[in-house]
């Protein structure tokens, strides 16, 4: 007999960092516009507070989240934006002095434990890395929506940016797409310093 699966899960700091990015982007009312689309059983969690920082969530409810804010923005890119937003939200000042002195690559190969710290499975591996350029493959991600693979990209384009990466491009080599459980993408940059 297989032992049984474990659903995959989110902390619940990524839901809330979600909602609240929608919410200061684009409004209290665009933002409850979005809960509303949710399913009930996520839509409810949000409503009475049970969502929390430290807790773990379905990853089919955070599917549902980002979809939700697709469809009422009625653009998917704003899936991009709002992961931009969220890294600018979630780097308090300590990481900030921390990348003033470390390369982009650094800081980009020490985002791998937060990786694992969010999504439950979920792994973050350095495959590559030197000056102006990562090579990094996202494994065990049971359960992935290509828009959680955008928001992923965009936030780690924002996360080299905020490092000192300049002209940030990113490539995925292969999957990021719905249902995927793994992504593999190279990122090339120039630096101001």
């Amino acid at each position: 007999m297989a032992p049984p699966t474990r659903e995959p899960h989110v902390k619940g700091h990524a839901f809330r960092s979600v909602v609240g990015a929608a919410r200061d982007l684009h409004g209290d009312a665009f933002a409850d516009a979005v809960l509303a689309r949710l399913p009930a059983e996520t839509r409810e969690a949000f409503e009475y507070r049970r969502i929390v920082a430290s807790g773990w969530y379905p990853t089919r409810w955070y599917v549902a989240v980002l979809a939700a804010l697709r469809d009422e923005a009625g653009r998917r890119d704003i899936v991009r934006d709002v992961g931009r937003a969220c890294v600018d939200a979630d780097v308090g000042s300590v990481w900030r002095l921390v990348m003033k002195v470390a390369s982009p690559e650094t800081v980009f190969a020490s985002s791998s434990r937060y990786f694992s710290n969010i999504y439950d499975p979920g792994k973050l591996t350095i495959l590559e890395r030197r000056p102006g350029h990562v090579l990094a493959r996202w494994h065990e991600c049971e359960g992935f929506s290509q828009l959680m693979w955008e928001e992923i990209v965009a936030s780690c384009e924002r996360l080299l940016e905020l490092a000192g990466a300049r002209e940030v491009r990113i490539h995925v080599r292969t999957g990021g797409a719905d249902q995927a459980a793994g992504m593999e993408a190279e990122a090339w940059w120039s630096t101001g310093r």
